[in-house]
């Protein structure tokens, strides 16, 4: 199963990467039409980075009739790493595709008669993200910028660990065949270029309940904050 959900991510990324490819042509054509253009107009540009950054995960669940405010209580440390194409940048916005593996999930704890458990979950994703508006205030060298957009992920692989009263217990049988496999929502991202090499800090919030529904009743979804670096 982990087999057929590993080449399905690589899969993903792939045709993302290929979709792209098209649109990643527009800078060059609109670069060589501002050589004929008046000085005053910059061509656009498009760029490769590769990415990496460290993910604070968790989940936000239904409680009663309503959503528990997406609040980081109990989050993990995971990491993700990746490239990106930067594309059709000026001083004043730009665009960007990434694809990348990330570590999401949460860590749980539940008391109840005296007796605790702490579960922690891990989720591999393949993932990826489009940010379609990223603005900036057209400084030259540092630019502020704030970008929105959506993300699309795969689930490779989902591990538990269980601690019952601070002793590890065992994990429960074909626990990755709970969760469903695709997870969508949406991202919010504040930083600053230097040169072409954003530093960034983005928030993701899922739309999508990451349980199966027949399997667990009850509803989650993921999120999490995470701090993004390019070399």
């Amino acid at each position: 199963m982990i087999q057929n959900r590993l080449r399905g991510g690589v899969l993903i990324l792939i045709s993302v990467v290929l979709s792209t490819s098209a649109y990643c042509q527009i800078p060059a054509e609109v670069a060589g039409i501002a050589e004929n253009a008046p000085s005053s107009q910059e061509p656009k540009k498009t760029w490769v980075n590769l990415r990496a950054g460290v993910v604070l995960p968790d989940f936000y669940k239904r409680t009663g009739d309503a959503i528990r405010p997406p609040v980081l209580e109990n989050p993990l440390v995971g990491f993700q790493g990746g490239l990106s194409i930067e594309m059709g940048h000026s001083r004043w916005y730009g665009a960007r595709v990434e694809v990348f593996y990330i570590r999401k999930g949460a860590r749980e704890v539940f008391v109840e008669a005296g007796n605790s458990l702490e579960s922690t979950t891990q989720l591999d994703y393949a993932q990826a993200v489009l940010l379609p508006v990223i603005l900036k205030p057209g400084f030259r060298k540092i630019q502020p910028f704030i970008g929105f957009g959506g993300y699309a992920g795969y689930l490779i692989q989902a591990e538990q660990s269980l601690v019952v009263n601070g002793k590890a217990g065992a994990s429960a049988p074909d626990f990755g065949g709970n969760f469903n496999t695709l997870d969508y929502g949406w991202a919010l991202s504040v930083g600053c270029y230097l040169g072409r090499h954003p530093l960034e800090l983005r928030y993701e919030a899922g739309l999508a309940d990451i349980f199966q529904e027949r399997r667990i009743r009850s509803s989650a979804r993921n999120q999490a904050l995470s701090l993004h670096f390019s070399l």
